[in-house]
């Protein structure tokens, strides 16, 4: 099947006719929950479900997080329990402080006396 051509403005660098609901889902899934707007994310639940959109967000989450930080912070509190959502949270939490004390600059080798 075919996606509604209002789709059309988030997939652009794609060739838009090829894109197959089926064998791209998890692409749209995750660009639609991205990127999308209110109606097509109401037909993007209609058309997958919830459990099918669920488990891409959790397999994204587990996996190479493509999906950006405030994405994942607004679904989690729709697909994940409570527990994994601070989990999340604190995990988060973390990693921005590690990054705030990383050597912003790298100082070559051969510099070094």
């Amino acid at each position: 099947m075919k996606l509604p051509d209002s789709f059309k403005r988030l997939f652009r660098n794609y060739n838009f006719q090829k894109i197959d609901t089926e064998k791209h889902d998890k692409m749209i899934i995750k660009t639609t929950l991205v990127l999308g707007t209110w109606e097509q994310i109401l037909w993007l639940f209609e058309f997958y479900g919830k459990n099918k959109i669920g488990d891409v967000f959790r397999e994204d989450l587990n996996g190479l997080r493509e999906l950006p930080e405030p994405v994942v912070n607004l679904w989690g509190l729709l697909f994940l329990d409570e527990q994994q959502n601070v989990d999340e949270m604190e995990r988060q939490e973390a990693e921005s402080k590690l990054k705030k004390w990383s050597c912003r600059r790298w100082v070559p080798i051969d510099f070094v006396i």
